[in-house]
């Protein structure tokens, strides 16, 4: 995925997708919401979530020094079929790339 993406139009899907998952509480149907909502490709939707993530974007909880990412879904390539949810840490939220630890 290209680096130059338009920091605030992934600070908007990040928060819409937050918002979106809070209320559904479903992560399959936040997903095809945001496909509709923004009408990407699953493919591109896809890495859009995976570098939002990376990059710190995306995030759940706060607690002190440490946030808990647990939105990182694998759908594999062929889109949406029984996927298999991570938890991530960031040791290091005031930077933009934290170091990432993947627990099942």
């Amino acid at each position: 995925m290209e680096r130059n993406v338009n920091e605030s139009f992934l600070k908007s899907i990040s928060k819409h997708h937050y918002d979106i998952l809070k209320s559904t509480k479903d992560e399959e149907k936040s997903f095809n919401q945001l496909l509709k909502e923004f009408r990407l490709p699953k493919r591109v939707l896809r890495k859009l979530l995976l570098e939002l993530v990376s990059s710190g974007f995306i995030f759940r909880e706060e607690k002190e020094d440490l946030k808990e990412y647990y939105y990182l879904t694998d759908l594999g390539l062929n889109g949406l079929k029984k996927h298999e949810t991570r938890i991530l840490k960031y040791r290091t939220p005031d930077t933009k790339h934290g170091r990432v630890k993947l627990t099942k």
